[in-house]
Order: C-alpha cells, then structure tokens, then sequence
C-alpha cells in the first residue's frame, strides 16, 4: 500500500515539475515576443527621426507599392535613388544633389582633377570645326607620347574629325588601350597614346616681364602642390609683383582655399560660416604667409565661391586689388554626406562671410578697377594675346610693369 501511495506521490511531483517547466517556457517565450514587439517598435520610432512614424511608415509603403505593384519591375537600388533623387530636387536649393553610388566615384574623381582611360588634353572646337589643344596635362599620355598645346587633332585611329560625332568617346576607352591620335602642327603627324589616368593641372604660371602670372583653375586636385611650385617660381624669379587670374575659377574644396591662404594672407581670419541659426560652424583662418609683394587679383563673372572668398579675403586685409568685372556671387557652403548605399547627399549647410563681415551670396565682389574684355567678352578667349588682355594689362598697369 506504501509503495503504491509513493508512486503515486512520485506521478504527482513529475507532473508539477512539468507544468512549471512548461510554464518557465512559456513566460520566456512571452517575454521574447514582447520584447521583439517593442524592440521593432523602438526600431521604427528611432529609424522614423525626424520624420514622426507616420511619415516614415508612408515612404515605406510607397516604396512596397512601386516594388510589388508597378507594371515596370524595379530593384530596391532603383527606388531608392529615385526616392532620394526626387528629395534633392524637390529642395529649395539649387546645389542639393544626390549621387548615386558610381556618381560619387564620378564626383570623387572630379575633384581630384582625374580623369580615367583618356589621353589627358583640353581642347576647343573652332568655328570652322577644327579641334585645337589648349592644354596637355602634366605627366599625361599626350604629354609623355610628343603632344603638345598648339597641335590640331585631325582625326582618330584613322577617322577623320569630322566624320566623328562624339570626339571625347572616340578618345576614351579603357586604361592601357592604345588609340592613334593624328594631329597637325606643321606637319601632319600620328601618334599611338596608350591611355591612362591623368589629373587636371589646376595652376599654370609664366613671368610676364618682373611680374609672376598664376592662372588657378579650381581649387581641386593638385592646386596645393602646383601652387606651392608657382610660389617657389616667384622667389627664384625673383619676381616684384604677382597677378592671381581667377577667372572662370568656380571655387572647389575649401580645405585647399585654406592653404593656399596660407600661402598669401596674412595671419588672421579668411571666412566663417553660419547655420541657419547663426551659430558660427566654421572658421578658416591663414597663420601668415611669407610673401611680401604686391597682388593683383583678375575676376570675372564666373569667378565664384572659394575663388571669391580668396579674393574678399585679400580685399578686405588689404593684401591685393581686384581688377576685372563683378564676381559670380556664391557666399554659401555645401556639405557632403556619404550614405548606407555608398552613395551621397550633397546639401547647402551655411552661409559664410568675409573678414569684413560681408557675405557676398547673391551680390558677389565689384573689383576696385573694372575692365572688360574687348568684345564684351566675360571670358578670356583661348587665342587672345596678353597684348589684348586690357584686364591683365591693367593689372601690369598697376604693379609696375
């Protein structure tokens, strides 16, 4: 009988072992559901940001509804960036853009000045369509094969010019791949480029008599190093007076207007930034530069944001004259953000302001001493001489020369 009430005593207490085992699990279970639920909720509502939930949640559904419903099938790569294209454009910003992943390669490239799987030349079509060199890049294809600036390229691997559509794609090709490029200057001659990677010269400098002229291009690439090597120039040259041509200069990085400031301004501040609560963001400064000569700077109307922040800040510290015509009037900053996807969101961030205290944004800089170019011309054409350039002359004019 003892026996058979233990075993039964025994039964008992397997089965509420097993009852609060099973509960145990249960509870586990319940607490991981819920707390999967208000993990996704939090997720959600961090995820939403700025935008609320609700707002998050309808760019969500919009995407789902082109994905799973449209007549055209589209990937998840694709409706993102037309999603972030449409935001960009729809900004009451005129430089907000949004790049694709292999746009911001693109974009990378340009501001490095490189350019991929060409010859490494500027050129321009004349009126009679000939197409004339303008520049060869140092260290470039063309360079290295015999090309020279002055050349007239007549045709390409065996085409004539003017049979060619699209002479840049006729040209370009893959790294490493030879192309014939014929050109005349005197004589007709062909060369055989094997193409490659180049970078954009963004400085050309010449003595003009006792004075320096350096052309900067953009504030891009190797401006540094190529700036530095005019300054280096000015000193052996042993030069009195320098012109700084910032024509047709857009601007570019502003971690190189920096030192190239240093390298001409005196000690002290060349711009601050503010948000659009005025709080300051930022503030480039130069800690002096060990020139003492007199600067010309030459503007124009497509002279425009780090360019003219260079020469306000000149104006203003009373280190050079401005000759030329009215700047562009670009006195905004742009920052760029790269994205999960690889791709970036380029957004105006701030507004900036020179020594003085002046932003420029809309209005630009009067030159002291405004001079056109002959014609009316805002552009300095590539075969005009220094003879004919009455803004260089005048600047010539005003150092002496």
């Amino acid at each position: 009988m003892e026996n058979l009430q233990e075993q039964e005593e025994n039964r008992r207490l397997k089965q509420e072992k097993r009852y609060e085992l099973v509960s145990k699990i249960l509870g586990y279970v319940l607490i991981l559901v819920i707390g999967v639920v208000i993990g996704s909720f939090i997720q959600d509502f961090r995820a939403a940001g700025v935008l609320g939930r609700d707002n998050y949640k309808s760019i969500l559904d919009a995407a789902n509804l082109v994905k799973q419903q449209s007549i055209n099938e589209y990937s998840a790569d694709e409706i993102t960036d037309m999603m972030l294209t449409g935001l960009a454009s729809y900004i009451d910003d005129d430089y907000s853009y949004y790049f694709t992943p292999e746009a911001k390669t693109q974009y990378d490239d340009d501001r490095q000045g490189i350019i991929k799987g060409g010859i490494g030349v500027q050129v321009v079509t004349q009126e009679d369509g000939s197409v004339l060199i303008v520049d060869v890049y140092d260290d470039s294809p063309a360079q290295k094969a015999g090309i020279k600036v002055g050349d007239y390229i007549i045709g390409v691997d065996g085409m004539d010019v003017a049979e060619i559509e699209e002479l840049s794609e006729a040209i370009l090709g893959e790294n490493g791949t030879s192309v014939r490029i014929t050109v005349r200057s005197g004589d007709e001659l062909a060369y055989d480029v094997v193409r490659g990677q180049s970078q954009q010269t963004m400085v050309r400098y010449r003595a003009i008599g006792d004075v320096m002229y350096i052309q900067l291009k953009s504030f891009n690439g190797n401006a540094v190093e190529k700036f530095q090597e005019a300054l280096e120039a000015v000193k052996s040259h042993k030069s009195k007076g320098l012109v700084l041509d910032l024509r047709d200069n857009g601007g570019g990085d502003l971690s190189i207007l920096e030192k190239i400031g240093n390298m001409i301004l005196p000690e002290g501040r060349i711009i601050y930034a503010q948000d659009r609560h005025g709080n300051t963001v930022s503030e480039i400064k130069s800690s002096g530069a060990d020139l003492d000569l007199p600067i010309v700077i030459l503007t124009n109307g497509n002279t425009a944001s780090a360019s003219e922040a260079l020469a306000g800040a000149a104006r203003d510290r009373n280190t050079a004259v401005l000759v030329g015509t009215k700047t562009f009037g670009k006195g905004i900053m742009q920052s760029t953000y790269t994205l999960d996807n690889e791709g970036a969101f380029k957004l105006t961030t701030a507004k900036y302001y020179l020594p003085s205290g002046e932003c420029i944004h809309g209005t630009g800089l009067t030159p002291e001493y405004e001079v056109v170019l002959p014609g009316g011309e805002e552009s300095r054409p590539y075969d005009m001489t220094d003879e004919e350039d009455t803004q260089l002359q005048k600047a010539l004019e005003l150092l002496g020369q």
